[in-house]
């Protein structure tokens, strides 16, 4: 029924529990929500972990396929996932946040090892956001239109990934021995206004 319309008497019927009991674990509606974001958070906490051995093997394409499967997997299987979107930034548990972002950071340094840290952190959270939005489309659209959000939010994540994967310094080739046009030899290492012209 969403956020704003559960009740603490909804949810202690939906929950088979009485009333007086649900009150004696959580005071308001905010703390139900912040107690199953966290458990939300923990089960993909669980998830992010099992996919460190692909990480390790630093092939970007299987790792982003399987992180949109699993996402898309925890969105099927956390049906309150949805209506949490909706929800006061209060009920979001801010240290399994922080402790997520910095699991899915090791994962990035994991599958990109020459990523700088800060540029992990920038990109990790761009991810998560990316996560967010996306799942929340996946969420909200029909059954035929799924697999076009799954490609979409495949091809945004791999390209944010593949456009943060820090440029190889080109090896300087010796130019010893190598003279220059005007006779002189090029000294070995050193890139002259001559070679950028050849």
């Amino acid at each position: 029924m969403g956020y704003e319309a559960a009740t603490m008497c909804s949810i202690a019927e939906r929950a088979g529990s009485p009333i007086g009991s649900l009150y004696q674990f959580f005071p308001n509606k905010e703390s139900v929500a912040r107690a199953v974001r966290t458990a939300q958070i923990e089960d993909v906490e669980r998830c992010w972990l099992d996919m460190q051995p692909l990480a390790a093997t630093g092939s970007l394409s299987p790792f982003v396929d399987r992180f949109v499967e699993v996402m898309v997997e925890f969105a099927d299987q956390h049906p309150a996932f949805l209506p949490l979107l909706d929800a006061p930034s209060s009920t979001l548990p801010v240290g399994p946040r922080h402790r997520l972002r910095k699991q899915l950071v090791a994962l990035l340094h994991l599958v990109l090892p020459r990523l700088s840290s800060s540029r992990a952190d920038r990109v990790a959270e761009v991810v998560m956001q990316v996560n967010r939005a996306m799942l929340g489309l996946y969420a909200r659209s029909a059954r035929q239109d799924r697999a076009w959000v799954v490609k979409e939010y495949r091809a945004i994540t791999g390209d944010c990934l593949q456009r943060n994967i820090p440029a190889r310094r080109p090896d300087v080739e010796s130019t010893a021995g190598v003279r220059s046009e005007t006779g002189k030899p090029r000294r070995r290492g050193v890139a002259t206004r001559e070679a950028h012209a050849d």
